[in-house]
């Protein structure tokens, strides 16, 4: 009566084993276009990288602007003394400005006891003929580099995502043109067997051969297709820092045209110089090449500023001067500020000279750097602006082409069906047909990604 007990707990036992285990299922994600950039961007090493160089960037403008502020320095001491007394002289009504101490005495380990002394500086910039501006401007050029490289580093990404899911998007499609041609071409295989049996003075075995050689074709662009879509769909999940248990899923099941307007070529120019992210990094680097001169010019000149201090000193062993000109170092306390003025220089100041005639060629430098980037800017709007204008003509003729292939094959596939019609001439039109079908798509990518380059060239955000 015990067995079935026994073989209860046996079973139990095996469901907790890790090979009894059911089979994890892998969720998934769908996500959209605009989803999947605003994921990469979240993850994105190359822009927390260039958001840790904004971040650096401000931190020194943080600092830049600290120079206006009075800069201290505190300094606390505490340490052994041995004791001084003052030495005591035969004319009572003569001042104590004497110590004696007691290091050399037998007494000399009783005297010993602690000192405390504080020194307290501060120094306050009343005017350095431009020093402490110029390098704030030169800390704010930087900042507006570093922002208008993270943007650089964002459109960039942007732009690697949508060619990557449009790249999937344009596979699923050659992959149904393929499945399609693949369909027509099993009912020719199957019509051609007919013939042959029925003794067809229209086909023969050549004919077959040629079915397996077309089809041996198909297979392999098949083959060349899907491995694309694989090697795409891993790396938008690689850079999407997808987990391995995920799966992702396009929102989007087919490949459509962007139902956008294309405005005029200066419209683009016009925005392409004032949002690029290239030209708005330089204009930053010239700021901070100014302010590079600049405080080049205000080096030739002497810092005015204010200085005080605090002195704090006290040691029990030790006894008070009368002399107020004799300074004692362990029990003392004093106050005062003054005014100065400060310049380092060099015979001539021949060193300042070569470094404000170095930051005046490094400035022309990035005004050179600058108009370079400028026109070739322009140039790069306008070839993405004519990419566009020539993807969108393209549209409408390989729908035209599309149409007259697809018109072709079923004329050829009707003739083939009644006997009438060459296997030569079906295969010829199902080519045409895949081919023209496959080039359709491939212009609606070609429009799309083109769209996309263009906003990235004049500085627009892709989505």
């Amino acid at each position: 009566m015990q067995r079935p007990r026994y073989r209860c707990f046996f079973l139990l036992a095996l469901l907790f084993l890790p090979g009894a285990q059911a089979p994890s299922v892998s969720s998934e994600e769908i996500l959209d276009l605009a989803a999947c950039i605003e994921r990469a961007l979240e993850v994105s090493h190359a822009r927390k990288a260039a958001l840790a160089t904004l971040e650096a960037a401000q931190a020194q403008l943080d600092e830049a602007s600290a120079l206006r502020l009075p800069h201290l320095e505190l300094k606390t001491l505490l340490g052994p003394v041995p004791g001084a007394r003052l030495a005591r002289p035969e004319d009572p009504e003569a001042p104590l400005n004497i110590l004696e101490t007691t290091a050399k005495s037998r007494d000399f380990l009783n005297d010993l006891n602690l000192f405390t002394r504080t020194e307290l500086d501060v120094v306050q910039p009343l005017y350095t003929f431009g020093k402490i501006s110029a390098a704030l401007a030169a800390a704010r050029g930087g900042t507006v580099a570093r922002k208008a490289q993270l943007l650089q580093t964002e459109s960039e990404l942007r732009l690697q995502i949508a060619q990557l899911y449009d790249g999937i998007l344009l596979a699923r499609e050659l992959t149904r043109i393929m499945k399609e041609v693949r369909k027509k071409l099993d009912s020719a295989e199957s019509r051609l067997k007919e013939l042959l049996e029925k003794g067809s003075e229209n086909v023969d075995q050549s004919d077959a051969a040629k079915l397996k050689v077309f089809r041996a074709k198909l297979d392999e662009q098949y083959n060349a297709i899907r491995k694309g879509e694989l090697l795409a769909k891993e790396t938008l999940e690689d850079l999407l820092e997808i987990p391995p248990d995920t799966d992702i899923a396009l929102a989007d099941d087919s490949l459509q045209r962007i139902d956008a307007p294309l405005l005029d070529m200066e419209h683009y120019i016009a925005t392409a110089l004032e949002h690029r992210p290239e030209l708005e990094a330089l204009r930053g680097l010239l700021l901070a090449g100014d302010a590079a001169v600049d405080l080049s010019k205000a080096d030739f000149f002497p810092e005015i500023f204010i200085a005080g201090g605090l002195r704090a000193a006290y040691a029990p062993n030790v006894e008070d001067l009368d002399n107020p000109f004799i300074p004692q170092y362990f029990r003392t306390l004093s106050l005062g500020f003054a005014v100065g003025a400060r310049l380092s220089f060099d015979p001539l100041f021949q060193t300042k000279r070569a470094r404000l005639e170095r930051m005046r060629a490094n400035r022309a430098s990035l005004q050179a750097k600058a108009d370079l980037a400028r026109v070739g800017i322009i140039l790069e709007v306008k070839q993405r602006y004519l990419d566009v204008e020539e993807a969108d003509r393209n549209i409408e003729a390989a729908r035209e082409g599309y149409k007259a292939a697809r018109s072709w094959v079923v004329s050829e596939s009707f003739n083939y069906d009644i006997g009438v019609g060459k296997v030569k001439d079906l295969l010829e039109a199902l080519a045409a047909f895949g081919e023209a079908k496959a080039r359709w798509h491939q212009t609606i990518y070609d429009f799309n990604i083109g769209l996309a380059r263009l906003r990235r060239a004049v500085g627009l955000p892709i989505v």
